[in-house]
């Protein structure tokens, strides 16, 4: 398998306002900006090749600007678009754990038997991406998927064969927070470095 950062796009508006955003196509917020312009700094030694991405704004923003940095091409697949969160969209976090918390317990516990009002089934989206998940693995290099919550969470489960476990919202506070390292047994990524061990002396 290739080395995979899993980087979530920086904030929204609705990340910020603890809103669910599923399919809402939303711009990154003046916070996801700089969150997103600190991540390409923290990158800019990464040896990187290409960056896959959903159809989002924010995703493809996120992505845009990093590979800005890095001098790589930024390859859009519309088979990573987030989970349609159906009528949840918009709703407040809290709101629907007050209104519903029967529901958004077993959300939590067993989010792939519930299906928002309206929306897509958790394990029926993990079907769905695996197209693209696919051919993101049949690459040999180093790459970045970026896309949002809760999708992101399902690519990680999926990549990495655990259970079905995953948030609703953007929960990163800086930008380390917004990467996940999926990887071989021969990667590594500390500090400002992600690197194969294979060319690494570290």
């Amino acid at each position: 398998m290739a080395s995979i950062l899993l980087i979530h796009p920086g904030y929204t508006e609705y990340d910020e306002q603890g809103r669910i955003q599923g399919r809402l196509d939303l711009p990154l917020s003046d916070k996801g900006e700089h969150q997103v312009d600190d991540l390409a700094e923290l990158l800019s030694g990464a040896p990187l090749e290409v960056i896959y991405c959903g159809p989002c704004e924010s995703a493809r923003s996120t992505a845009d600007r990093i590979a800005d940095r890095l001098d790589i091409p930024v390859v859009e697949l519309s088979g990573l678009c987030n989970v349609d969160q159906g009528l949840w969209q918009g709703m407040k976090l809290d709101d629907l754990q007050r209104k519903n918390p029967h529901i958004f317990k077993q959300y939590q516990e067993t989010p792939e038997s519930i299906c928002p009002p309206e929306g897509e089934l958790a394990a029926d989206a993990q079907k769905r991406i695996q197209k693209s998940v696919n051919k993101i693995l049949k690459g040999k290099s180093p790459c970045a998927i970026i896309v949002p919550e809760p999708l992101a969470s399902l690519i990680a489960c999926s990549l990495q064969s655990k259970r079905l476990e995953f948030a609703l919202l953007n929960k990163a506070n800086q930008c380390r927070d917004l990467v996940e390292v999926l990887r071989d047994d021969e990667a590594v990524f500390e500090g400002k470095e992600f690197c194969s061990t294979r060319t690494s002396s570290k």
